[in-house]
């Protein structure tokens, strides 16, 4: 018997247009709304994406990547940008507990012990105490409102520290085993955390060079888009019914039904042309690491983690448009690594314009000073761009008239660490100075001084 041609046919796996999935959607939504920007009008619906893989995995020959995906946005107080999607976000969270029968939205407050509790659970005694039952909650979504509160403000700097490691591995999907007198084994576990934070340029004064030397603030996708002109509200602003925001709630139960149809995947493909395309971008930025390999540390380690950003990314833009998968399994189409790979260019500027800020407020700030030295970085820098960008040791304490040697390289290696300078030259060695640049160093015997050289962010500064 012939099949009928005009009959349905079922496809295995059905993708929506870009412009039908929820993330387009809420983009638009809350950019004509509250006038934000893009990367942030999506973050709301990126933070509950995440949240709903949170059974998924990609595997490759590196292990597996969880698409737990970490967004940190930046903008004044005051300028109704933040609050609003934050608490969008909460409201979708709430609801989708409440739909799932568990706790996914997280504590936005809490210590490395106590978070690692709630994730493994708690039953009867531990460490000698009778203690609430606390169930598993291994999936969860963190938002951090004021992130800054987080990480800062901490006068004990080895807990600052610890928690700097601790956000880090919840990032990374592991949390390591810990087994104490006390409390007995703790930690040893995998979680799965998406978090969405956002502060006000408070958030600069209050990080440490150790945030992004340690790699957390490497690790977040940042977002300091411009904050639009205000304008007058429309007449509108106000709901003139007892059926409330029906637009909002609109966009809500699509989001949540987006999130139940990924809830049970557990597998996440790559598609080999989606697959080519990441590995072209592997290299290009290994390429960049390689080259940066020998001056700026912080850089390369955003670079590091921007790669698996992107492909955390491409993850969440599929589920985006998923429409049916008969086998459960989610695919990453060319469409998904393409987007996610110029958007991951994006969030790459946008860090760079975060570390070029927080650069501003530290020079400006007491903490630029060396413990114990009355040596100023930004007399430092003055001196290297009198000298052309570039200078030594033994310039420097000319300049200040100060035989203090060892106190002048701390500082120096503070300029190095901030990406304000970078090694131009070794002791020796003519290394990446011009000849008439050597010439000017090179003695007329021995061996040349190391030759350091201002950066593009030391000259901007």
């Amino acid at each position: 018997m012939e099949q009928d041609p005009f009959s349905v046919v079922e496809y295995p796996y059905q993708r929506l247009r870009w412009e039908d999935s929820v993330i387009y959607k809420s983009e638009q939504f809350f950019r004509k709304r509250f006038k934000v920007g893009p990367m942030w009008a999506r973050a709301p619906a990126l933070a509950l994406l995440s949240l709903a893989l949170g059974n998924a995995k990609i595997r490759d020959e590196m292990g597996d990547v969880k698409p737990a995906f970490w967004q940190l946005y930046i903008a004044p107080s005051g300028t109704g940008c933040k609050t609003p999607l934050k608490n969008a976000t909460e409201d979708i969270a709430k609801k989708w507990n409440k739909m799932m029968g568990v706790e996914h939205l997280g504590p936005d407050d809490f210590t490395p012990e106590g978070f690692t509790e709630y994730v493994t659970g708690t039953i009867g005694k531990k460490g000698g105490v009778e203690r609430e039952n606390v169930k598993p909650h291994p999936i969860n979504l963190i938002i951090k409102d004021e992130f800054s509160k987080l990480i800062g403000g901490i006068s004990n700097k080895q807990y600052q520290k610890d928690m700097l490691e601790y956000l880090s591995s919840l990032w990374d999907s592991r949390i390591g085993a810990k087994y104490t007198r006390s409390m007995q084994l703790e930690g040893g576990t995998e979680p799965y955390v998406a978090f969405l934070g956002c502060g006000s340029h408070m958030t600069y004064k209050v990080l440490t060079e150790d945030f992004f030397l340690q790699g957390l603030g490497c690790r977040f996708l940042w977002i300091t888009e411009d904050i639009p002109q205000p304008e007058k509200l429309p007449t509108s602003f106000f709901f003139d019914s007892t059926e409330g925001d029906k637009e909002l709630e609109e966009l809500q139960n699509e989001i949540l039904d987006q999130m139940k149809l990924l809830y049970s995947f557990e597998y996440i493909f790559v598609v080999s042309a989606a697959g080519a395309l990441w590995l072209d971008y592997d290299k290009k930025i290994r390429d960049q690491i390689y080259e940066k390999r020998r001056t700026e540390g912080i850089e390369a380690s955003v670079l590091s983690k921007i790669k698996l950003n992107a492909l955390k990314l491409s993850a969440i833009y599929a589920g985006a448009r998923l429409k049916y998968s008969r086998d459960q399994i989610l695919m990453i189409d060319e469409e998904d690594m393409r987007r996610a790979i110029d958007d991951a260019e994006i969030y790459l500027s946008m860090w760079r314009e975060a570390m070029n800020t927080w650069r501003e407020f530290t020079i400006n700030r007491e903490e630029k000073r060396i413990p114990s030295s009355k040596y100023d970085l930004a007399d430092f820098v003055r001196i290297a761009k009198a000298n052309n960008g570039l200078f030594t040791t033994n310039i420097i304490m000319t300049e200040l008239k100060t035989t203090y040697k060892q106190k002048v390289s701390e500082v120096i290696g503070l300029g190095i660490k901030m990406g304000l300078f970078e090694v131009a030259a070794e002791p020796g060695e003519q290394g990446t100075l011009k000849d008439e640049e050597y010439e000017k160093f090179k003695p007329k015997g021995g061996f040349s001084p190391q030759v350091f050289r201002l950066t593009k962010k030391g000259w901007e500064t």
